[in-house]
């Protein structure tokens, strides 16, 4: 049998870590998934740039908005109460 490329030594743990995260909320024991979301928050501490980040993000939607508009595709309709009418019921109010 030919071994791997790149073999993995954590990857039991690696597994068993994402079952737990997966089995989250229905699983007994949740200090994995604590230890987790505690770790990325610790790693994304407030963005210093946010306002860069917020300004870029609005740019890219306006230009997306414009290309939409001049590519000659026709705007879909959704369905009454679907999560997509929904979404743009609120972008609209």
């Amino acid at each position: 049998m030919p071994r791997r490329q790149c073999e993995d030594p954590a990857r039991p743990l690696n597994e068993d870590l994402f079952r737990v995260l997966e089995g989250f909320p229905d699983l007994a024991h949740d200090d994995e998934v604590d230890a987790c979301s505690g770790a990325l928050e610790m790693l994304n501490p407030n963005m210093k740039g946010w306002g860069a980040y917020e300004l870029a993000r609005r740019q890219y939607e306006q230009l997306q908005a414009e290309r939409e508009a001049t590519s000659g595709r026709a705007q879909p309709t959704w369905a009454p109460g679907s999560m997509e009418w929904l979404a743009e019921q609120n972008k609209s109010s």
